[in-house]
């Protein structure tokens, strides 16, 4: 599970690790209240992106 304050570099590894396309965002780890999710090809594109551009992304 993943939460927004995670930057997508914490939250790759739990990306790569999963056999699922996607992974779900929870507002926090404590209460899992389902918010949204990151799909694994968006997270890479965003990755090769902040790397290009020497930046840092947050996940949205």
């Amino acid at each position: 599970m993943l939460t927004p304050a995670q930057s997508l570099t914490d939250a790759l590894p739990a990306l790569l690790a999963s056999e699922q396309r996607n992974a779900p965002v929870v507002n926090s780890l404590e209460e899992r209240r389902l918010v949204g999710s990151v799909l694994r090809a968006e997270a890479l594109g965003s990755m090769a992106e902040a790397i290009a551009i020497g930046s840092t992304w947050k996940l949205k």
